[in-house]
């Protein structure tokens, strides 16, 4: 269960993607009345906007910016603290 939550995005991107082409294959396939043109306009752009946001994200600034919020987060941390004197005094009588 925990490896699904840690792929939902990846399941829910592939989702939008599977049910924006079943839905223009259907357009294209399927007489519209003129009565529900309307109504199909507006879910196209629906559909077809959330399918431009999964690839925007996965292609575009998105992933950039998600990878470079890593990378910093990788850059701020603390450098390991630097040896105490009595070390180095140990480190060059031993030499």
């Amino acid at each position: 269960m925990e490896k699904l939550f840690s792929n939902i995005r990846s399941i829910i991107g592939l989702f939008v993607v599977v049910l924006s082409f079943t839905f223009l294959f259907l357009l294209l396939k399927i007489d519209i009345p003129t009565g529900n043109k309307d109504i199909l306009q507006i879910a196209a752009g629906i559909i077809l906007g959330s399918m431009a946001g999964v690839i925007g994200y996965y292609f575009g600034s998105s992933k950039n910016e998600s990878d470079k919020a890593k990378t910093d987060q990788i850059n701020r941390m603390d450098p390991p603290p630097a040896p105490s004197q009595s070390v180095v005094d140990q480190v060059i009588k031993q030499s």
